[in-house]
């Protein structure tokens, strides 16, 4: 089981996942992702099928920040949609901001 933190991890893993992901995120569907999300969060797995938490069908290409830390281990549903609320805001503040 590779280590989520280690060298293999780093050099390996998030490539070969953002590669095939063609780089998208997966929560806010922007390009630019940088690192791997667990789709089922390594937390929720049981201690002795935490080495099935880091196969490749479990990870998805993600921005580290804010979009990975924004979801922590809550449901990719939960984070999709709060991702799209907080860029809603966020272009609706800049729409109304002037010079």
């Amino acid at each position: 089981m590779p280590k989520r933190t280690g060298r293999r991890w780093r050099e390996k893993i998030v490539p070969r996942v953002i590669r095939r992901d063609g780089g998208r995120c997966h929560l806010c569907g922007r390009l630019g992702a940088d690192s791997a999300d667990h789709i089922i969060p390594w937390s929720h797995f049981p201690p002795d099928q935490k080495h099935l938490a880091d196969r490749l069908e479990n990870l998805a290409a993600v921005h580290n920040d804010p979009c990975n830390r924004i979801r922590g281990a809550r449901s990719v549903v939960w984070a999709r949609a709060e991702i799209a609320r907080r860029n809603a805001v966020a272009e609706q503040a800049a729409a109304g901001w002037k010079w």
